[in-house]
């Protein structure tokens, strides 16, 4: 199945359409749909949306390595309260996509995500203000609350531009930023807590966050098929003088607040109603909440153990990074390869099952990765073996990462921002509790154990995940009733 194979799919209800009044695409190569746009235009949206999620990420980790500074400041002396100042804010991650990207598919994309931002660059500023720790908090959450807004929209505003076969790529770039966040903030954040003050751990962020704003203003545009129709209906019936024109969904006349309480329940719904979306959900926190726990812990490795400078101790983040960039640009090309083999396999059909084997390669190298940097660690190696083992278990997480990412996206597709979401608050509530006790593990095993129970999790975990989307799936997508995959 071509390109143009997939267009005459994904539009084939256009043909079939016999309601005069239905309105939907002009044909199957309308310029307006998103799917159509000219490849530059897509990538640009992408791109300011993957820097827009670069940015929560970045700004949640880029603090740890000021909070012995936060903490003399505030007069913190609980272990937990220290580590509260950055978990707070990956709290915050958990509640706001469920918030966010169900609205998106009530208002578009483009709306929330310049709400987002605003949100964040308000309360980031505040954070550098505060003068006492609950302010701290309140602010950090806050702040959190609005640049966690891309990170439920990035898998919708995929959906939205791009056919299935082109997917691989585009969630490459999205999920990287994510990722890298947590692993470039620190870098930049121990040289600040060296040679300045913490307070421009906040300002310094903020300042990166409105500057994009500023560039997305030119560039965004809605995506969201839903809403770009909506408002060609709207218009229809504006200059016809009727409301007889509507879209398949109808929401252009329904009562806008029960679309929106509608879609707020969506994300609840598929807690409940949708095994995928749980499987999937709980095998993406146990990996993300383990990045947060290894990433938090990194200072008191490298400081306390290795007796590195800040500014030094930070620079190991990057062997986390190049493992990020690595897993990136290997499932990019990997991912799509395996795709259109599976897909000619099968006669030209499809499945998002054949997303799967990426998730398994993942499988080798996450494991392996942590085996290598926690007993490398234990023995107090020369400083390269923990970065090479952090940098092998960062490609599997991200081979991982790709896999779910893409396989949600082809099964859920216009709701695939919801799917997200639930993926996005589940695994963000894991990176908020895994630092909690992260340290106190590894003061009681060591690295070297502490590290092997954590790969022996993610194995146990791979295995079962990948055995249940790879043979299950077709199950699981007919009990799960808001799948809008079709089955070919």
């Amino acid at each position: 199945m071509t390109l143009k194979d997939e267009k005459i799919v994904a539009e084939e209800s256009i043909k079939e359409d016999v309601d005069p009044y239905l309105v939907s695409w002009d044909g199957t190569e309308d310029p307006k749909n998103p799917h159509n746009w000219r490849a530059s235009r897509k990538w640009a949206q992408l791109i300011v949306v993957s820097n827009f999620a670069l940015l929560g990420p970045f700004a949640s980790s880029m603090i740890a390595p000021c909070l012995d500074q936060i903490s003399q400041r505030f007069n913190i002396t609980n272990s937990t309260e220290r580590a509260l100042v950055l978990s707070i804010y990956l709290l915050a991650f958990a509640i706001s996509p469920m918030i966010s990207a169900p609205l998106s598919e009530v208002f578009g994309r483009r709306m929330l995500l310049q709400y987002g931002n605003v949100i964040f660059v308000v309360f980031n500023m505040a954070c550098g203000l505060a003068t006492n720790k609950t302010q701290m908090y309140i602010f950090r959450f806050l702040a959190g609350f609005g640049s966690a807004t891309p990170m439920g929209l990035g898998s919708g505003t995929i959906s939205d531009l791009f056919y299935p076969s082109e997917r691989g790529k585009a969630v490459a770039v999205m999920s990287l930023a994510p990722l890298l966040g947590p692993t470039v903030g620190p870098v930049i954040g121990g040289f600040i807590a060296q040679y300045t003050t913490y307070k421009w751990i906040f300002w310094s962020s903020t300042i990166l966050s409105g500057s994009i704003l500023l560039v997305s203003i030119p560039i965004l545009r809605e995506t969201y098929p839903k809403t770009l129709l909506a408002a060609k209906a709207r218009l229809l019936n504006k200059e016809a003088g009727h409301q007889k024109y509507h879209t398949e969904w109808g929401i252009e006349h329904r009562p806008k607040l029960d679309v929106i309480s509608e879609a707020l329940m969506r994300p609840v719904r598929m807690v409940f109603t949708q095994p995928l979306v749980i499987i999937c959900s709980g095998y993406m926190a146990i990996q993300y909440g383990i990045l947060y726990l290894v990433l938090t812990t990194f200072p008191i490795l490298w400081t306390q153990h290795y007796h590195e400078t800040p500014s030094i101790a930070g620079l190991n983040y990057i062997a986390s990074g190049i493992g990020l960039v690595l897993g990136s640009q290997a499932s990019g090309v990997f991912i799509d390869k395996v795709f259109r083999y599976l897909r000619a396999k099968h006669n030209g059909k499809f499945y998002p099952e054949f997303r799967v084997p990426i998730i398994l390669l993942g499988t080798m190298f996450f494991p392996t990765g942590l085996f290598v940097y926690g007993w490398t660690a234990e023995k107090h190696t020369h400083w390269i073996g923990p970065d090479i083992g952090a940098a092998m278990f960062n490609v599997g997480l991200m081979l991982g990462w790709r896999g779910i990412q893409v396989y949600l996206i082809d099964t859920y597709i216009i709701y695939a921002a919801s799917s997200t979401a639930v993926a996005c608050c589940v695994r963000s509530v894991a990176a908020f509790a895994f630092p909690l006790f992260g340290q106190a593990m590894y003061d009681k095993m060591g690295y070297g154990w502490g590290n092997s129970l954590l790969a022996f999790v993610v194995l146990g975990s791979s295995i079962i995940v990948c055995t249940l989307l790879w043979f299950f799936s077709k199950f699981l997508r007919s009990i799960s009733s808001m799948t809008v995959f079709k089955e070919p």
